[in-house]
């Protein structure tokens, strides 16, 4: 796979800059468009962990496509998370507003009462599958590279997030930027180009 990503970064590179956000989701983590019209390759993004990213960073999140998680370089742990009645962690409903998507970035408070999650963690080694419902979230260590392959939409899509501190306070501030030479400079170099 990282064959591929070098081909369509050569022949591509302006293309994909111009489309790739820095700091998507928290400060560190970049987002790199490398779908290509007219290529197999319709719904795929990379994703560079310039810093480590620690068990809840990234709210618990549901995608509005199944997806497909493939390690590239360093190490990524996806961790599921399972609603139970039994025994489990307490976590917080919000409503994730997408700055991309809704033209504002924010978290409101879900009502109702607070679920029970387990959750269970396992290395990605290999592609693993999720479908699009899957509330799920991952960690990684620094300088990790991996690809989100998008499939079908998913009917059962979810903006409620879920997460044990409050999101209501967190602030959009440096998130979701325009792709700068430096950062893509760095991506680059983790790739091996």
């Amino acid at each position: 796979m990282i064959e591929v990503i070098k081909n369509i970064l050569r022949y591509n590179r302006d293309i994909v800059q111009s489309r790739s956000i820095k700091n998507c989701h928290l400060h560190g983590l970049h987002s790199f468009n490398l779908s290509m019209p007219g290529s197999e390759h319709t719904h795929m993004r990379a994703f560079y962990a310039e810093t480590a990213i620690h068990h809840g960073a990234v709210a618990f999140h549901m995608h509005r496509r199944d997806i497909t998680l493939v390690p590239v370089r360093g190490s990524l742990v996806n961790v599921n998370a399972y609603r139970t009645n039994e025994s489990g962690e307490e976590y917080q409903q919000f409503i994730y507003k997408s700055l991309i998507k809704d033209g504002e970035g924010a978290f409101e408070e879900f009502p109702g009462n607070a679920p029970l999650i387990a959750t269970m963690s396992h290395n990605v080694e290999r592609p693993c599958k999720l479908p699009g419902w899957q509330y799920h979230t991952v960690t990684a260590t620094t300088n990790t590279v991996w690809l989100v392959l998008e499939g079908a939409p998913t009917p059962k899509y979810s903006n409620v997030v879920l997460a044990q501190h409050d999101l209501t306070k967190l602030t959009f501030d440096g998130l979701y930027r325009p792709m700068d030479d430096i950062t893509f400079e760095s991506f680059l170099g983790a790739v091996g180009l």
